[in-house]
């Protein structure tokens, strides 16, 4: 767990140092917490013994003076959309040019995409490579490999970088007809896009079909009137699928969350904000059908970079699906950090099933309904919840 948290950091700290580097308005940079010292249970990238953490290795790629940066844009591609592949070239050192291999190979090795030529790597930032990526014959995982080699053959500088294509039999549109309480309309666009079967929920919905909820919100006395039959749907056995829980305001969405209001929701949430800082936490994917096809029983990497959720629900008696866990850096009321250790360990649901009555609530605040049509894992996880959801609701 230790491990896989700071592989994690390894590969966070190594993007953010591109993004700074290849911004050549930027006069330079600060690597905090590169000593163990105080930080060595959080952002420190070496043990108390000075060893590098696994954290280490991925800021010291990073800060290599010749540096080729990649970028797959975007990191989860729709098939028959592509892709934009660039590389550019970091270079605090003298001007320098040599052959330029840009390779990408699947998961098995295969190669399907390979491109050689001459590139100079001038002192500076230098966009050095460019290319449309056809990804109509492509599916599962892909990795793009770069190196630069002098005329002597010498390795000037390498990188490599994973991404995702989705090809329409990773996108199958589910079966099963849902109902939708969608107050904001920010469902129904993609579902008829989809052609995904829905009606919308009412007091004759049968017990059998879930209803999804877009936004957990009623500013107005009809709209709450609505969520409490949907109560009354639920503890008489039916499924609510709370798509969006945690509500953010678009000013601050990362930072800010708030409760949805009274009557939503017949449970009392508690809030805890679940990005890290100092403290890294840990959003976990359980081995479940809402996640098939996608990455399970790990921490969120790259593959979930829009979906993830800032935010998570303390202290709900359920069963986790997705799971964040942490600990403070205070400990008590005084600034003590780690000096006498952390805080207790806490842990949060991200996204999992709450019995109440006879029916359940799955209540979700990943950022899925935001992303849907732009991302291919969004409508992945949507697509599995209507087909877990459904599926079990004909049993």
């Amino acid at each position: 767990f230790c491990l896989d948290q700071q592989s994690i950091h390894s590969e966070g700290n190594k993007r953010m140092l591109e993004a700074i580097r290849s911004n050549s308005s930027t006069g330079g940079y600060a690597v905090h917490a590169l000593t163990g010292g105080d930080w060595v249970l959080g952002a420190g990238l070496i043990d108390l013994f000075r060893n590098p953490k696994r954290s280490y290795w991925g800021t010291k790629e990073a800060n290599q003076p010749r540096y080729l940066a990649i970028r797959v844009r975007p990191r989860n591609v729709y098939a028959a959309q592509g892709a934009k592949i660039t590389v550019t070239g970091i270079n605090d050192l003298d001007d320098t040019a040599g052959s330029l291999k840009v390779d990408i190979v699947s998961a098995d090795g295969t190669s399907v995409f390979q491109e050689t030529k001459h590139a100079a790597l001038r002192s500076g930032v230098t966009p050095i490579f460019e290319a449309e990526l056809k990804a109509g014959e492509l599916s599962g995982g892909y990795t793009v490999r770069t190196r630069l080699t002098d005329e002597d053959g010498v390795i000037v500088a390498e990188n490599s970088v994973a991404f995702d294509v989705f090809a329409d039999q990773r996108l199958v549109k589910p079966t099963g007809k849902i109902a939708v309480l969608d107050i904001n309309n920010s469902l129904r666009p993609f579902l008829d896009r989809s052609g995904v079967s829905h009606v919308e929920f009412g007091v004759d919905t049968p017990k059998s079909v879930p209803v999804f909820v877009s936004k957990a919100w009623a500013a107005k006395p009809k709209v709450t009137e609505r969520f409490a039959e949907l109560e009354k749907f639920v503890k008489q056995g039916g499924t609510a699928v709370y798509l969006e829980t945690v509500q953010r305001w678009a000013q601050n969405p990362m930072w800010s969350g708030k409760v949805p209001p009274e009557g939503v929701l017949p449970m009392k949430l508690n809030i805890q904000h679940a990005m890290g800082l100092w403290v890294g936490v840990s959003h976990i994917v359980t081995d479940h059908p809402v996640f098939e096809g996608l990455p399970t029983n790990c921490m969120m990497g790259q593959a979930y970079e829009n979906v993830w959720s800032p935010h998570t629900l303390r202290d709900l008696d359920g069963d986790l699906i997705v799971g964040s866990v942490s600990h403070g850096w205070f400990h008590g009321d005084k600034d003590a950090q780690n000096y006498i250790g952390p805080s207790p360990a806490w842990f949060g649901m991200d996204m999992g099933t709450v019995a109440h009555g006879q029916g359940r609530y799955i209540l979700s605040t990943l950022r899925v309904v935001e992303n849907l049509g732009s991302d291919p894992v969004a409508d992945k996880i949507l697509f599995n919840l209507i087909d877990w959801t459904t599926a079990q609701a004909n049993r």
